[in-house]
């Protein structure tokens, strides 16, 4: 393999590449909110000038109940901000999920037989981990409740300048017509994957040699399940 980095270029042999990639980092916001959001009251979770923001007596929209998204309401709250956070599903998106990622690191010893599965169990096993994320502490979840954070359940249908009435910059209206006023939106919809190796700079050259799940496994999958095709498969 020849290899380049920012201290320059050389030629590795190897029997086996592994490649230890974690998560993209790819920082995903819908583009509904960014459109529909002016871009000095839309923040992502990842957005380090969340720290700064003067949020005392305002009204902040938290899209997503995940753990970023509840950090991310708990501290709001603390700063006197009336806090919402917006559930896709229920309440208990919040409170009940249980914590893959949680299992695996106390369980690690089980990731030696992971190979010993079949196709379709890996699959499953690894579709968790992708579509529920990881939840919040109960502690942090506990806490928000306790700052005033409340919990609204739905989807939103639009964003449009509020109602001078609201005392709100924005009001977020939902799809069963109910509207959250607010002043900030913060976007706690975590990241996007880069699909298998295509998107990945660094690994172009190689990406045409690697087994896709895709080649091997090819189930009826949902949109959410793409991602996961895309991946080497191991």
């Amino acid at each position: 393999l020849t290899v380049t980095t920012n201290t320059g270029t050389e030629t590795v042999e190897a029997r086996n590449v592994v490649l230890a990639r974690g998560r993209s980092g790819n920082w995903y916001t819908p583009d509904a909110l960014k459109q529909q959001v002016p871009a000095d009251r839309l923040f992502h979770t990842s957005d380090p000038a969340i720290d700064d923001l003067d949020v005392a007596g305002k009204n902040v929209v938290v899209v997503g109940v995940g753990a970023s998204g509840l950090d991310n309401a708990e501290m709001a709250a603390k700063r006197g901000a009336n806090v919402v956070a917006l559930a896709r599903r229920t309440q208990d998106d919040a409170a009940h999920r249980p914590n893959f990622f949680g299992w695996i690191a106390s369980n690690i010893g089980m990731l030696k037989h992971f190979g010993d599965m079949s196709n379709e169990d890996r699959y499953r096993f690894m579709l968790e981990f992708q579509i529920d994320g990881e939840p919040a502490p109960l502690d942090t979840y506990q806490r928000a409740l306790d700052l005033g954070t409340k919990f609204e359940t739905g989807r939103i249908d639009r964003i449009e300048n509020a109602d001078a009435s609201s005392g709100a910059a924005l009001g977020v209206h939902l799809h069963d017509g109910r509207v959250l006023p607010a002043d900030y939106v913060i976007a706690a919809t975590g990241n996007v994957t880069v699909e298998g190796l295509t998107g990945d700079e660094a690994l172009a050259d190689i990406a045409p040699h690697v087994q896709l799940w895709r080649d091997e496994f090819k189930p009826n999958f949902t949109v959410e399940e793409a991602v996961a095709q895309a991946q080497p498969y191991l």
